[in-house]
């Protein structure tokens, strides 16, 4: 049996009497650490324990810690570990501790105490309602929005305080007030302070009873993926807007690669607001499409979240898992492998793109050119094997021979590093802009294209091309 128990905030008066039995009554008592007030009450009443404490110098991070501290744990037949708080609010080896006695079936009691948090509202006088707790160790994956308060705990050191401080800067103003508090509910040590941001890590006091409140930006408009979804569910509702309402995912077709296409100008362009905007389109777009799917009961934006981010963990495991790959060749191989093993190409790809991922495919198993020459020999010989299929006038030879060549130039493509797709929108980019060009001069002559010969028609493209030098 593995008995847990909180100590609370700081003094024996914040245990609960639970827990202040259990911890007279243990014969086999482990502490997390010695660092914390309650744990010297603990010695000064005479009761006898062990720490973790050699555990924080041995190990290299914080997650071998905790696992190290676990292992010991669920070896010991009888124990009783105590830490700090609330054994479940914050707590990192209760949770790992819990989840690995299930699985080993070891029987586990939690004795609660009062939770650091139910003195940091006091001692802040907010209320922590519309507050999310969150661990500064692992705040660089947390997703904050700054219309949303945080209590942040385990701020112990000002190296921790740093790093959290250049998480936070990128989202919220270096002038943000927030609120730094350590050891909240102990009056001989608890300080309250009042900072801005910016100076999170000049506090010489930081320890390992220090958290920071963040309380949610009061001025400016701060929008996430939530919002997004929001408001398309407000425009495609009864009250929404009539076209948003009009649309399934057959019309909306030509807008995701409008989107896709502005996309790609914005990137030659090297205009980073300009991205910025068009992929706020494109993502529009999908979630346009997530919220349709979700009236007709299919999915919801949350699903194709889950989808994608679980597609890339499963198909990066030299990150992920276990995997070594060590070079770029190595994780192109373990991608198509992945691939393959979950499902058949889809069919409803574009051609040039699922002709560039099939060659690709084939070049990593070795099935190759060895240089250039040979997919530029290969675009002749089927030009000339589409030329003589002209002359039998067999439109399924005709069809199936310029298919070849197709194929030959997305290969050739492929070994000059050009991605067909792109090529190819540019190319019809030009060509668009050149007619239009040639429609305009035609206008200022007072004539239209369609009343001109072939040899007038020449002379204003070429006027097009030399407008573009």
């Amino acid at each position: 049996m593995i008995v847990i128990v909180g100590l609370g905030p700081g003094t024996l008066g914040q245990l609960s009497v639970e827990a202040w039995e259990a911890l007279q009554s243990a014969k086999n008592l482990w502490l997390r650490t010695a660092v914390h007030p309650t744990a010297r009450s603990l010695e000064e009443k005479g009761i006898k324990f062990n720490t973790f404490d050699a555990v924080y110098e041995s190990q290299d991070c914080f997650d071998d810690v905790y696992q190290h501290i676990v292992t010991c744990l669920l070896k010991e037949e009888d124990v009783t570990y105590a830490v700090p708080g609330h054994p479940l609010i914050g707590e990192q080896t209760v949770e790992l501790l819990l989840e690995e006695a299930r699985e080993r079936q070891v029987p586990t009691k939690v004795i609660p105490s009062m939770s650091f948090t139910d003195v940091i509202w006091p001692a802040l006088q907010v209320t922590g309602d519309e507050v999310r707790l969150v661990n500064a160790l692992t705040a660089k994956r947390q997703n904050f929005r700054p219309n949303q308060g945080y209590l942040i705990m385990q701020v112990y050191d000002r190296l921790v305080a740093s790093d959290l401080k250049i998480r936070l800067m990128d989202i919220y103003p270096d002038e943000h007030e927030i609120v730094v508090i350590r050891g909240a509910g102990i009056p001989e040590i608890e300080m309250i302070e009042r900072i801005p941001l910016y100076k999170l890590d000049n506090l010489e006091w930081l320890d390992h009873l220090t958290s920071v409140y963040l309380p949610k930006v009061s001025t400016g408009t701060y929008y996430d993926l939530a919002d997004l979804v929001a408001v398309m569910k407000r425009l495609l509702s009864p009250e929404g807007c009539p076209w948003d309402r009009k649309q399934d995912h057959h019309s909306l077709k030509k807008y995701l690669l409008e989107e896709t296409e502005e996309i790609i100008g914005a990137i030659d362009s090297g205009d980073m607001d300009n991205l910025c905007e068009e992929l706020g389109d494109v993502l529009l777009q999908i979630v346009f499409h997530a919220e349709l799917a979700a009236a007709a009961g299919y999915f919801n934006i949350d699903d194709v979240v889950k989808g994608i981010t679980t597609k890339m963990m499963r198909r990066h495991p030299h990150v992920f898992g276990a995997i070594s790959a060590d070079n770029v060749e190595t994780v192109l191989r373990n991608w198509e492998e992945i691939k393959q093993r979950e499902k058949p190409q889809n069919t409803s790809r574009s051609a040039l793109r699922k002709a560039q991922n099939i060659q690709e495919s084939a070049r990593t198993l070795g099935f190759d050119w060895p240089n250039v020459y040979g997919p530029a020999g290969k675009v002749f010989e089927e030009m000339g094997e589409l030329i003589v299929a002209l002359g039998n006038a067999n439109k399924e030879e005709v069809q199936a021979e310029f298919g070849d060549v197709l194929f030959a130039l997305v290969n050739l493509g492929r070994f000059l590093d050009i991605d067909p797709e792109i090529a190819l929108a540019h190319t019809v980019d030009k060509f668009q802009e050149r007619f239009l060009s040639m429609e305009a001069q035609a206008a200022q002559s007072g004539k239209s294209l369609s009343d001109m010969s072939l040899a007038e028609m020449d002379i204003f493209w070429e006027k097009a091309k030399e407008n573009e030098k």
